[in-house]
């Protein structure tokens, strides 16, 4: 008996040395794929966590539109109360809490898939041209990344020397 499994030890040899040729690539193939995936989940949840805030951010605009807080400018400027004043730069201050989460996971970690930052750069653009943003801003600018606060102060600075020419 033990004769005849002495002639298949090399049967099972080439058997195990096939598995390891195979099995090893195709273990490493799916380990890559999981990172991959990862990765992309990762970029999803970002995505969501911040689309959410921003949801939310929209419909305290749409609650408030006396605040002029909204991505679109009211051409209407209707004088505001001390209360809704402050009101205001309370919604600014969400939003430029939004801003600066954008700007930490999409710009400082280069996590840039679908060019998501660009979107958002272009939205705090439009934002900074505004002169109660900036009222709201000089009120709260601080406390933020410094790289954020600096890119903030940034573009406020270039839009207001544009104004002035």
């Amino acid at each position: 008996m033990l004769n005849y499994f002495k002639d298949y030890v090399w049967f099972i040899n080439l058997l195990s040395d096939l598995i390891v040729v195979i099995g090893a690539p195709l273990a490493i193939f799916n380990y890559i794929n999981s990172l991959k995936q990862e990765r992309i989940d990762r970029q999803y949840g970002t995505y969501d966590a911040l689309d959410d805030k921003y949801i939310d951010f929209q419909k305290m605009c749409l609650e408030k539109p006396y605040l002029n807080v909204f991505d679109i400018d009211d051409e209407l400027h209707t004088e505001l109360t001390p209360l809704q004043k402050k009101e205001e730069i309370i919604a600014y201050s969400i939003l430029i809490s939004i801003f600066e989460r954008a700007y930490i996971m999409y710009h400082e970690r280069g996590n840039n898939e679908g060019d998501q930052w660009e979107g958002w750069l272009a939205n705090i653009e439009d934002y900074c041209r505004r002169e109660n943003f900036v009222i709201a801003w000089n009120k709260n600018g601080w406390g933020w990344d410094i790289r954020f606060e600096r890119l903030i102060k940034n573009m406020i600075e270039k839009n207001q020397k544009i104004r002035k020419k």
